[in-house]
This record gives structure tokens, sequence and C-alpha cells, in this order.
């Protein structure tokens, strides 16, 4: 049962819950499209929308940093391996605490490690 509160918050949701037809055009506009890194160039600029540290498939603690890019959004993953070059960018940016980073337009560069794929770090802050 939906709380008042979110019977009108969400009204495309009651179509949805009392089993009414819904046009596919307006399902579409509420989804989120995804963008794979392979498909993000080298160097781009996108807005953050969030970051999470979690485990990865592996186990492993790690900064997942989630980007706004051409209507879309990216998941960068930084694990332990990366998160010092991860760091030490985003404190010559000025950044003392990644609340800080969520909201701004950063310009991203891909950079290629030792072993294991490139990550997008955070070369600069645009507006």
């Amino acid at each position: 049962m939906l709380w008042r509160e979110e019977i009108f918050k969400y009204p495309k949701m009651i179509s949805i819950i009392g089993g009414d037809m819904m046009d596919i055009k307006e399902l579409e506009s509420l989804a989120l499209k995804r963008i794979s890194l392979s498909e993000v160039p080298a160097e781009f600029t996108g807005t953050v929308k969030k970051y999470e540290v979690r485990d990865d498939k592996r186990g492993r603690k790690s900064l997942f940093l989630t980007v706004e890019y051409n209507n879309g959004d990216v998941v960068i993953k930084y694990t332990p391996m990366h998160l010092s070059e991860f760091l030490e960018a985003v404190k010559k940016l000025g950044i003392r605490d990644l609340d800080d980073l969520v909201g701004k337009k950063v310009r991203f560069v891909a950079k290629a490690f030792r072993i294991g794929n490139p990550r997008h770090i955070p070369i600069k802050i645009e507006g």
C-alpha cells in the first residue's frame, strides 16, 4: 500500500499498480539510462550524482562514483589499487570530503594502470 504522500508524488505509479494500461512512451520516461564505460571517451565532463563505498563482486571495498553524462549515468569503480591515484587527484582539486564532489561538473581523463583496466580520474572542476 502506498502512503498518501507517495500517491501524490508518483501519480504514474497508480496506473501501474492499479492495473490500468500505460503507454510505453510514458514508461520510457521513467527509465534510467546506463552508459557503459566503454562508450565514454578517454576525456569527458559529467556531473557527479552520488558516491558509495561498498564491496565489489570480488569482495574488495571499492568506491563507486555515479556520473551523469550524455543524458545517462556512468558508474566508475575505484578499487583499492586505484584509490590512491583518485585521492591524490581530488586533493589537488581542493576536495576534502566526497560530499563536496556531489553536484559538481567534473572533467575526467582515463589513466592506465600497471595492471587492470584504465580508470577515469578527475582532473578539473568546471563550474
